[in-house]
Formats: C-alpha cells, structure tokens, sequence
C-alpha cells in the first residue's frame, strides 16, 4: 500500500490530499518496521536471525542509497512531483520482491 501512497502523494493536486498522504506514510511506516521485526524474530530459526536482521537493515540501506540520488536528480532536473511518483514505482517493485520471499 506504501508505494500508492508514494504516487498519489506526487500526483497530489492540493494541500490536503498531500498531507492526508504524507500522514498516511508517516503511520504506515512507523508501524511497518517494528511487525517486519518481530514477524522475523518469530518464523526465522534463531540461529539466523541475528544474521537476517542485519541483511534486512543492509538491504534497506542500499536501497535508499542506490535509489536516492537517482530520485533526487529526477526532482532536480524535472519536478519533485515526477521524483515522488518514480519514488512510488522504487517502493513498488521492492514491496512485491519481499512480499514473494517471505509467503508462508
């Protein structure tokens, strides 16, 4: 859901429809990160798991590193709107990567 929010927030036509989504994103991921944790700390074998949070962390940092620069030469050379909506297609495409590895 977080990448809709993501490409309705840089389509936004008014102040109120960006807010309400930025709020949203806000909530969304505050709550995200600590159900990610302690759904891993519960299904993986605790002899990986030290291991499997450290990759998740990783993996989360190398993606905002790879793709941030990417979007904010998007929002410099074009608009923030255009950088926000290719925010949205980033988070998308690596939301249904992680949501196929981990169906159980």
């Amino acid at each position: 859901m977080s990448w809709q929010i993501h490409t309705v927030f840089g389509l936004a036509g008014n102040f109120a429809v960006a807010l309400g989504c930025y709020w949203l994103l806000t909530i969304l991921m505050a709550i995200s990160f600590p159900l990610l944790d302690t759904w891993v700390n519960q299904n993986i074998d605790r002899n990986v798991r030290a291991t499997v949070l450290s990759f998740l962390s990783q993996a989360d940092a190398l993606g905002q590193g790879a793709g941030g620069p990417v979007v904010g030469a998007v929002g410099t050379r074009y608009t923030l709107r255009a950088a926000m909506v290719l925010s949205g297609v980033l988070v998308s495409t690596s939301g249904n990567r992680v949501q196929e590895d981990y169906k159980t």
